[in-house]
């Protein structure tokens, strides 16, 4: 579902307005909002998002000081805990349920702290006491909902289960902490633009845009709103005339049931995206007439609530805040138009990626330009989106690529950031060299130029490989005829031959800097290797035999028997 708010007119105000008393007044050329998941300054700035919603889940965050020389602390070792686990676990389990603690996942992980997260179910909480009443869940974790005391208790016993000595301290920052994780939101847009008024019956106030704020994003927009509306609406005549009760659908009433409610989704989703058509035509209108134009950028959980197992709010709340770091250094050197360009691809970009180690570069060699933190590979495979009508909301044009990236010479880097290597290096504008220069730490590693090709030494490995793979297959061939070795035994150690060999060449396709990779390599090439051995030694004990023991007169006259029958046939 999409969450719309409305711009609060008392909250952001014309630097002409005379003040209510109390109030400061905060000029900015450009605002970040890093409020966290509830925040209220995106509501009261009119920043719409997307909520999706799922089933009740609770998460409780428990931090204790970690004292490096008591001896029961330091055999502690993270682990991840679940309630059907056995062995070692299933004592904590039991220790948990007898508590009173139902729980569907727990964590615990040592640092500087002592971490343990839980995702616990709203019942214990209760049980516990940890909460006074059940309340709707927009209302069930407000404080005055949350028994402090009882929560402290309760994150106590998990500690202690788990390990952790008695006398064990909570930290003095969030030592105990509850969230919900039940709904994900995130910004339609990564930026909002504020604006003045300057005439109308809105004069002298502030009114605030999206994505129109942009002028050929403004286009691409709308041109998608005449592109997904036709869709939707031939849809939902498909649909209604599929579930037409008059005697022409033989549809089964089960299949016409799940047809309706497709359909009424198909009805509802026309519905909205008429409304948000209807407002981005009314932003367009007002836009023509705002002056002194500044963008505010939400950044981490404020612009994109993580979803907690998958692990990726860090990952994103970092980049996201140094993308927007960069989108102000841009609007500083370029203008606005261009800062919110980048800021828009970042976004998308962002959005989009794979989080594998191997499509991140190397924390130590980051700076805030984009093109210094993320695979060039996904760079390109978002440009491709742009470009590509089936990619739906994401077709936007070449236009809607900042002039840098799109001039940049990326080149496919996925197999060269094996493991979070950096490789990746390119040539800034220079109306952009100063902050793509500066790093953000004091020294900056130098880091090899892109290349879409592999090193030669590793394409004289994989030659290499290809003749050792014919050689051995060849000569596992000539040894399994030779000697007669009995057909299924040659033909189990000649695919062990193929086997072990295609996959070894396989694995010499990665960097050989990879140690996964290269383990690999030897693995298969070993398996390979001893087949072979295995073919020529049975292959020789089977020839040794033979012509040590000259055959019987008996066995001589089958073997000639079996000889004649292959040459004429059966009589």
């Amino acid at each position: 579902m999409t969450q719309r708010n409305s711009l609060d007119a008392t909250f952001a105000l014309s630097a002409d307005v005379t003040l209510p008393g109390g109030l400061v007044f905060l000029p900015f050329d450009a605002l970040l909002i890093a409020e966290g998941e509830w925040s209220n300054s995106c509501n009261r700035l009119g920043i719409d998002k997307a909520v999706n919603v799922f089933s009740q889940a609770i998460g409780l965050i428990i931090n204790m000081n970690y004292d490096a020389k008591d001896a029961a602390e330091r055999q502690l070792r993270d682990r991840v805990v679940r309630p059907n686990d056995d062995g070692e676990h299933k004592r904590i389990v039991d220790d948990l349920k007898k508590a009173g603690v139902d729980f569907e996942f727990i964590e615990y992980l040592k640092g500087e702290t002592h971490y343990i997260v839980v995702t616990i179910t709203k019942a214990s909480l209760l049980g516990l006491g940890a909460l006074r009443a059940d309340l709707p869940r927009e209302r069930l974790l407000e404080r005055s909902n949350v028994d402090e005391e009882k929560l402290l208790g309760a994150a106590r016993t998990v500690a202690t289960i788990f390990g952790l000595p008695a006398e064990s301290s909570f930290c003095d920052f969030h030592p105990v902490k509850l969230f919900d994780f039940s709904s994900r939101a995130k910004a339609l847009c990564g930026y909002k633009v504020l604006g003045v008024c300057t005439g109308g019956s809105q004069q002298g106030q502030v009114s605030s845009l999206d994505i129109e704020a942009h002028d050929e994003l403004g286009i691409a927009e709308a041109a998608y709103f005449e592109r997904a509306l036709p869709e939707l609406r031939a849809t939902a005549m498909e649909l209604q005339e599929a579930t037409d009760d008059d005697g022409r659908s033989r549809l089964t009433e089960r299949t016409r049931l799940a047809k309706l409610e497709r359909l009424h989704q198909a009805r509802a989703d026309i519905a909205a995206l008429e409304e948000a058509q209807r407002a981005f035509k009314e932003r367009v209108e007002i836009k023509r007439g705002l002056t002194s134009l500044v963008p505010v950028f939400p950044v981490g959980d404020s612009l994109l609530e993580p979803f907690w197992p998958q692990g990726l709010g860090s990952n994103r709340g970092f980049h996201s805040a140094l993308d927007a770091a960069w989108a102000v250094h841009v609007l500083s050197v370029q203008g606005l138009q261009a800062s919110l360009l980048e800021r828009n691809f970042a976004y998308d970009l962002m959005m989009q990626m794979n989080w594998f180690s191997k499509y991140i570069k190397k924390g130590e060699a980051w700076r805030t330009d984009p093109l210094y933190r993320y695979s060039h590979s996904q760079i390109l495979e978002t440009i491709g989106q742009y470009t590509d009508p089936l990619a739906k909301r994401l077709y936007r044009g070449t236009d809607a690529v900042p002039a840098r990236i799109a001039s940049a010479g990326l080149k496919n880097d996925v197999n060269m950031l094996v493991g979070g290597a950096d490789c990746g290096e390119y040539d800034p504008p220079a109306g952009l060299v100063a902050s793509a220069a500066a790093p953000l730490s004091h020294t900056t590693p130098p880091a090899p130029k892109i290349s879409s090709s592999a090193p030669p030494h590793v394409d004289l490995l994989r030659i290499w490989l290809l003749v050792l793979g014919v050689f051995l297959c060849t000569v596992s061939l000539a040894a399994a005829d030779g000697a007669r070795i009995p057909q299924p035994e040659a033909q189990v150690a000649l695919v062990l031959v193929v086997w072990g060999t295609l996959h070894a060449v396989l694995a010499a396709r990665f960097s050989a800097d990879d140690a996964h990779a290269s383990g690999r390599l030897r693995f298969h090439y070993s398996v390979a290797l001893i087949s072979a051995a295995c073919l020529h030694i049975a292959g020789g004990s089977v020839a040794d035999e033979a012509a040590g023991e000259p055959p019987t007169p008996a066995e001589a006259w089958e073997q000639e028997l079996r000889g004649s029958e292959h040459r004429y046939g059966r009589s």
